[in-house]
């Protein structure tokens, strides 16, 4: 995706609108709430896209944020939107960030690209610029029924689980503090999408594009509606398309 400029310019129209994207900032500001009311905290959204949850962030009263994307087109949609944001890469988190600086740490739908090396690199740089009460909160791509084209467009190798969570997050550095499978109400919808897309693509389908894209607004607001309600009030979903992480900073003896 990072060489993807329409995928880019289709999350910076959407990102504000889209049921998906608009439940996702819902649970990441529930999560940053639940941990700490403090508006004070220093936020850094590691591929933070196109600037769409720091924007969010900002308007609901957190203003020590800074974000970052490996992405030229990333930083050229966020400017467009008032957002400045460094282009970097996770590899580089320690060279560009004070240790024990940042609180919290948000990287939704990034981590997937990184083989299994460069995932304890980057947790260790993640476990190095947080301040000894810090957390990181990740979404991640999951189950591999969900996979489509629409993971050949953004980039998805492969779907995780709640087995993989350790490559991304080692004991010896991080206690898990939440996890959480979603959409799961929507799941059997997305599974049916997902079916087609794989069908298309064994036969030959030449149209390779994620599924970013605005439905009519009263299907989008009833998307939006009844995911942030489960995400609300189901305390345990045992399936959805993406994963849901907090982890927190491990003080080491």
């Amino acid at each position: 995706m990072i060489e993807n400029e329409i995928e880019y310019q289709k999350m910076a129209k959407t990102e504000e609108t889209l049921w998906w994207y608009r439940a996702l900032h819902e649970l990441v500001l529930a999560a940053l709430l639940k941990l700490s009311n403090d508006r004070e905290l220093t936020i850094l959204d590691a591929g933070a896209g196109t600037g769409g949850l720091l924007s969010f962030l900002k308007q609901h009263g957190y203003y020590q944020l800074r974000g970052f994307d490996i992405s030229p087109y990333a930083i050229d949609y966020a400017r467009r939107k008032g957002i400045s944001l460094e282009l970097s890469s996770l590899q580089d988190i320690s060279q560009r960030i004070a240790p024990q600086s940042i609180d919290r740490i948000i990287c939704n739908d990034v981590l997937y690209f990184l083989s299994p090396t460069e995932r304890e690199d980057v947790a260790r740089q993640f476990y190095n610029v947080l301040t000894p009460n810090g957390y990181v909160l990740c979404n991640l791509p999951s189950g591999q029924a969900f996979r489509g084209i629409h993971d050949i467009s953004v980039g998805i190798s492969a779907r995780v689980n709640q087995n993989d969570i350790p490559t991304f997050f080692p004991s010896h550095l991080f206690l898990i503090h939440t996890t959480l499978f979603w959409p799961f109400l929507l799941s059997p919808l997305i599974y049916i999408v997902r079916v087609a897309q794989r069908i298309r693509l064994r036969y030959g389908t030449k149209k390779i594009s994620s599924d970013v894209s605005l439905p009519h607004f009263i299907i989008n607001e009833i998307l939006y509606r009844l995911t942030v309600f489960e995400n609300r009030f189901f305390s345990y979903k045992p399936f959805g398309s993406s994963l849901f992480i907090v982890a927190q900073k491990r003080l080491l003896s």
